[in-house]
């Protein structure tokens, strides 16, 4: 009976802890991107909106941002708003990682070469884009 105690009392902690948690206090977020993106069509402006992946005790929320600069063959991205359970946080953040709608890593959704440098998505000359899907891995700062 004592054991049993201890697991209910370690579970509602490790809940309640869960529950308290404050979005303004991650750090590190993976997306999915809930709108295409792409230098051809998208300007300085747009608004964006990714689901977030993780943390987990963040599903079902969303970072919103906009397109800060979409040239020819340079995309910047700025999140810099978490949206949960009906809460919105203000955040400043980078994108550091990055799949394409497919999963593949360092190209775009037309399987072109893409870096991602500081922040900014560079292709070699060519227009770039990400679909709906490709995940991101945001940093907060």
């Amino acid at each position: 009976m004592r054991r049993v105690v201890k697991l209910i009392a370690a579970a509602t902690i490790f809940l309640s802890n869960l529950a308290g948690q404050d979005p303004a206090t991650v750090k590190s977020f993976l997306v999915k991107l809930s709108v295409p993106v792409s230098t051809g069509k998208n300007k300085p402006g747009d608004r964006i909106r990714a689901a977030i992946i993780s943390p987990e005790i963040l599903l079902n929320g969303y970072l919103e941002g906009t397109v800060a600069e979409a040239a020819k063959s340079k995309l910047v991205l700025k999140f810099n708003n978490v949206l949960y359970k009906g809460k919105s946080t203000p955040i400043e953040s980078e994108v550091i990682g990055f799949v394409n709608s497919k999963g593949h890593k360092s190209v775009d959704d037309d399987e072109r070469p893409v870096k991602l440098q500081s922040g900014v998505f560079l292709s070699n000359g060519t227009d770039l884009w990400l679909d709906e899907g490709a995940e991101l891995r945001v940093q907060a700062r």
